[in-house]
C-alpha cells in the first residue's frame, strides 16, 4: 500500500490499521513549515529516551532549522533535524507498519510519498525469568512480569503483525485494574472476543 501525500489520509490508515492496539502510539505534530508530521511507534519496543532526543525535539522546532536552513522536504528533515544515527526512507505503508512492530519509529511528513523509519529499538532491562511453575520442556524460557506494558511488549516482539490486537480496560470498582484482552483478529472468533470484554 502506497504512502499518501496527505497527512489526514495516513492518520486515517494508521488509526484503521492499529485500532483497538493500545500500545501503539500515533502523535501528530504541526511544527515543519507548517506541515503535518505523523510520529508512529509500539510503546515497550522502543528507547524513549531516543525518541525525545532523536525525532520529537528536533522536530518541535529546537533551533536546529535556523540554524541549517529552512526545511523544504524529506531529505532536509533526515539530514537537518533528525541525528539518530540509523534513518531510512521507506515507500510502502505495510512495510512501515511491520518496522513500528519491531521497536523503530515511523514519521509521515505531509506531502511526501516516503515516510522516514528512524532506529529507536529498545525493551525492558529487567531479564525475563523462566517461570517457577508450569516449566516448559520446548519453546522460550519466558515468563510474564508484573508490569502490563512489560508482558504486552513481549507477546508483540513474538507477534508482529497489526491484527494482533491490544484493548485495554479495566475491572474492578475499587482496585480499577488494567487489563489487556489480547487476541489475533480473524483468528479468534469475534462473539469469544465480545464474551470476554463482557
Amino acid at each position: 500500500m502506497e504512502i499518501s501525500r496527505k497527512s489526514d489520509e495516513n492518520l486515517e490508515r494508521l488509526n484503521e490499521i492499529f485500532f483497538g492496539c493500545f500500545d501503539i502510539v500515533r502523535r501528530e505534530l504541526t511544527d515543519i513549515n507548517g506541515k503535518k508530521v505523523i510520529v508512529v511507534f509500539s510503546d515497550g519496543l522502543v528507547n524513549k529516551e531516543q525518541i525525545q532526543q532523536f525525532v520529537l525535539s528536533p522536530l518541535l522546532g529546537f533551533a536546529l532549522r535556523e540554524k541549517n536552513g529552512a526545511i523544504e522536504n524529506l531529505e532536509d528533515i533526515q539530514k537537518k533535524l533528525l541525528s539518530a544515527a540509523d534513518v531510512k526512507p521507506e515507500r510502502d505503508m505495510d512495510e512501515a507498519v511491520k518496522k513500528c512492530l519491531s521497536g523503530d519509529t515511523a514519521l509521515f511528513v505531509e506531502g511526501a510519498t516516503e515516510c522516514l523509519i528512524v532506529q529507536t529499538r529498545g525493551w525492558q532491562s529487567r531479564g525475563i525469568a523462566e517461570p517457577s511453575t508450569q516449566k516448559s520442556i520446548r519453546g522460550p524460557k519466558e515468563g510474564f512480569t508484573e508490569t502490563l506494558l512489560f508482558n504486552v511488549a513481549m507477546i508483540r516482539r513474538k507477534i508482529r503483525t497489526p491484527d494482533l490486537k491490544m484493548e485495554i480496560m479495566q475491572i474492578g470498582d475499587e482496585t480499577r485494574t488494567d487489563v489487556c484482552i489480547a487476541y489475533i483478529k480473524g483468528v479468534a472468533e469475534d462473539k469469544v472476543v465480545a464474551e470476554v470484554r463482557g
